[in-house]
């Protein structure tokens, strides 16, 4: 049997600094991120994770799923970094290119002050996920700087 993300930080002791959470579960990350509690993430300074599936956004039950997690992750935290792995081809959803699988990561937005993004993906620091293969551009909405909020289409 798996242990829910809540009961692993249930096992942490108290009165350390706020844990790092990196998930990258193949898929998996919407139903553990749907059941674990807002108050929960909180707790944590940074998440880090891939988001996996993400050309059924046409689909209506996984659309609500990512606008669920998604909407969670936005109470507490700020985006600050966008990847999108090259391993994965890039799809047409509503009308827009949608990465198959993204690496994002977040920082609590206690942390920061938040500004609009003038940052163009990817960045001189990131590297493609496979080497032999270039790395996908994101220089579309969302992602293009200063397009706003990120929504998805119903």
């Amino acid at each position: 049997s798996l242990f829910s993300l809540t009961a692993h930080m249930d096992k942490l002791p108290g009165g350390r600094a706020s844990p790092i959470l990196k998930l990258d579960i193949e898929g998996a990350e919407w139903s553990v991120l749907q059941a674990t509690p807002v108050d929960l993430l909180a707790r944590f300074e940074q998440i880090a994770l891939e988001l996996h599936h993400l050309h059924q956004l046409d689909n209506r039950a996984f659309n609500a799923a990512a606008q669920l997690v998604l909407g969670k992750l936005a109470v507490h935290f700020t985006l600050c970094h966008v990847h999108a792995n090259n391993f994965c081809s890039v799809a047409v959803v509503g009308g827009f290119p949608v990465p198959e699988t993204l690496e994002l990561t977040y920082i609590r937005s206690d942390l920061v002050e938040r500004a609009p993004s003038t940052t163009v993906y990817p960045t001189p620091i990131d590297a493609p996920n496979y080497p032999q293969w270039p790395d996908h551009l994101l220089w579309y909405f969302p992602f293009l700087p200063s397009t706003g909020a990120m929504r998805f289409p119903s």
